[in-house]
């Protein structure tokens, strides 16, 4: 059964001074640690989806095909470099989370891209530490330094934490 989901438009639109990013965690990109890593880092933070389609999905398939899921589907939709999908560890090197920002192809305006968070994640047991808005404050700067016109996300209306997330960071 398919959960009935309504999506919460985000737009960052540009110009804005760019993101500056904390610099309490450390990030490495998806080329240092590879798709092994990265694919284990997704299926930790998505253990507790707060996404509803995710929730399903995790129940009907288990959490290593919804990280894989999230791992693989944007390649037929959008564009991105390796470089630019990161994890998040803190000094001591305890996983914090994962960003993957993406450009949709074709809707460049003038020079500039448009940008999206295709996914992002956090730990469970980081949660509520602030490390969402981290976690997007990088994937902004990193946009910003492809070069977009507009950063988009669609978030479940019933991820509360995830909406205050954006919100909080513009």
């Amino acid at each position: 059964m398919t959960t009935l989901q309504i999506k919460v438009p985000f737009a960052w639109v540009e110009p804005k001074p760019h993101t500056a990013v904390p610099s309490r965690l450390v990030y490495s990109t998806l080329d240092e640690v590879g798709d092994e890593q990265f694919l284990e880092a997704i299926r930790l933070c998505l253990a507790e989806p707060m996404d509803r389609h995710d929730i399903d999905f995790l129940r009907d398939r288990g959490d290593f095909e919804l990280a894989r899921k999230s791992f693989v589907a944007p390649l037929s939709t959008f564009e991105y470099r390796r470089s630019w999908w990161h994890l998040a560890h803190t000094d001591g090197g305890d996983l914090i989370g994962f960003l993957q920002p993406v450009i949709f192809r074709d809707c460049r305006r003038g020079d500039l891209e448009e940008g999206a968070i295709y996914n992002y994640g956090v730990v469970p047991k980081h949660r509520g530490r602030g490390h969402g808005q981290d976690l997007i404050r990088k994937l902004t700067a990193v946009l910003q330094d492809v070069g977009v016109w507009r950063i988009f996300a669609d978030v479940d209306e019933a991820n509360i934490p995830s909406l205050k997330t954006l919100s909080a960071v513009g």
